[in-house]
């Protein structure tokens, strides 16, 4: 047998490849997990004003990165990032048909954890469309409102 010679050059262009590919999947990566998540449903606002009065009434997820969570986020969630939840399996619920919301900014990596929670066997999941979130001066709300006229969401008056 001889032994295969390999030039420095085709060495090089395999080196600059594997890193075009590299670099090509970190810039993917970002602009993948924020993409907006398609057919979003709208959700009852009265299970926001149901939630505001109770927080037991269903179980807030918020699925961005920690540094995301701790930066802003709606009182009352809890953090799971969507690509940590085997980490975080202790912080949700014991009950799996209690309703369960995820939100992050997008909507994307909400529906991944959504799908991610449905392989728990969590039935009732739902994810809060982008335009259902209110980001401003005093943080991020539930928008009883529209996309045009958002609206904090207040809770019902007894």
């Amino acid at each position: 047998m001889t032994p295969v010679m390999i030039s420095r050059m085709e060495i090089w262009k395999a080196f600059l490849s594997v890193a075009l590919l590299v670099v090509a999947g970190m810039v993917a990566l970002p602009v993948w997990a924020d993409e907006e998540a398609p057919d979003i449903p709208r959700i009852d606002p009265a299970l926001f004003r149901a939630f505001l009065a109770d927080p037991e009434t269903l179980t807030l997820i918020d699925a961005r990165s920690a540094e995301e969570y701790a930066e802003q986020h709606i009182a009352g969630a809890v953090n799971i990032p969507f690509d940590k939840v085997d980490e975080s399996f202790l912080k949700l619920p014991a009950y799996a048909a209690g309703t369960i919301v995820t939100y992050c900014r997008t909507g994307r990596r909400a529906s991944l954890l959504k799908a991610e929670l449905a392989e728990y066997g969590y039935s009732d999941v739902r994810v809060l469309p982008s335009e259902q979130i209110i980001h401003d001066d005093e943080g991020l709300a539930f928008n009883c409102g529209t996309a045009e006229k958002p609206a904090r969401c207040q809770p019902p008056i007894n």
